[in-house]
């Protein structure tokens, strides 16, 4: 043997023995290591708005970021921008402005910093009413078949307010996985909803980018029926809020308990067999044992 191998032998009296032990160790730090409950990166294309059919800033219904599809005002109430663009320091043909902002991209480093902005509430008069979120814009990708299990969406979101126009605003995402778009796509939703922390806009003025994770499951139940992510823009009132969207994630993340659950077997075997074996050992030279 080499001087690696020996020096795995110098546990004790039965050399062999703890080099079958060290080998299983060696395995189960493999396995353990193979089986980690890491997330898994799953389909969503564009997640940053990079590819698309006419270059922002432009309203989303000529801009096309597709696989992204749009239903309700996709038109002069929801933009694509490029970064600088969405604010009143830039002349661009978005379809709409806000206030001015104190940045130019979100932080989610993806899609050369384009983001989409939706007016929540575009198109739902008088102004200053509460809005309705039947009528609100919803942005959606068809994902598809899905294994059951625990998910993880995560986006960037931040807000602002249409230029010309004043009143604070509480704006917030609503978030669905499931066999349809929330609202506006036809027949019934079914699939899980989760909402973004709400984010309350002042007057003419905006809320800095956040990191969102929402976390859904999909059953067993939902196993052969392709899934869809949609995101549903909401607001309180109607002096037009605007939200802004970035960064769209999804993952896929492992059962922990499964994992653990295989370790502590492995390891209660290993353990038994290190009983067995060393109650049936005698003292013997190590020169004597066969590796």
């Amino acid at each position: 043997m080499n001087t690696w191998t020996n020096r795995l032998l110098v546990w004790g009296s039965v050399p062999c023995l703890h080099e079958r032990t060290s080998m299983r160790i060696f395995l189960l730090v493999v396995a353990l290591a193979w089986l980690s409950p890491t997330a898994q990166a799953l389909p969503v294309i564009n997640g940053g708005f990079s590819s698309f059919t006419s270059a922002p800033p432009n309203a989303f219904s000529i801009v096309l970021p597709n696989p992204w599809l749009c239903l309700g005002q996709c038109g002069n109430g929801t933009s694509v921008f490029a970064p600088g663009t969405a604010d009143v320091s830039n002349p661009g043909t978005a379809a709409f402005k806000v206030w001015p902002l104190p940045w130019t991209t979100s932080p989610a480093g993806a899609g050369g910093g384009n983001f989409v902005g939706v007016d929540a509430c575009y198109n739902q008069n008088p102004l200053g009413v509460p809005c309705s979120p039947a009528l609100s814009t919803v942005i959606y990708q068809n994902i598809g078949l899905l294994a059951p299990g625990n998910y993880d969406v995560t986006f960037w979101q931040a807000s602002g307010q249409w230029l010309t126009y004043s009143g604070q605003t509480v704006d917030q995402w609503e978030v669905g996985l499931g066999n349809t778009c929330l609202t506006q796509c036809g027949g019934t939703f079914v699939g899980q909803t989760a909402f973004a922390p709400t984010m309350t806009n002042p007057s003419m003025g905006s809320t800095p980018w956040t990191e969102v994770t929402l976390n859904f499951s999909v059953p067993l139940s939902a196993a052969n029926t392709p899934q869809v992510l949609s995101f549903l823009a909401l607001a309180d009132i109607s002096v037009p809020p605007v939200l802004f969207l970035d960064g769209i994630d999804l993952q896929q993340v492992p059962e922990p308990g499964t994992v653990w659950m295989l370790a502590a077997g492995v390891l209660a075997l290993s353990a038994v067999g290190l009983r067995r074996r060393a109650s049936a050992v005698r003292p013997v030279s190590s020169a004597l044992l066969p590796c």
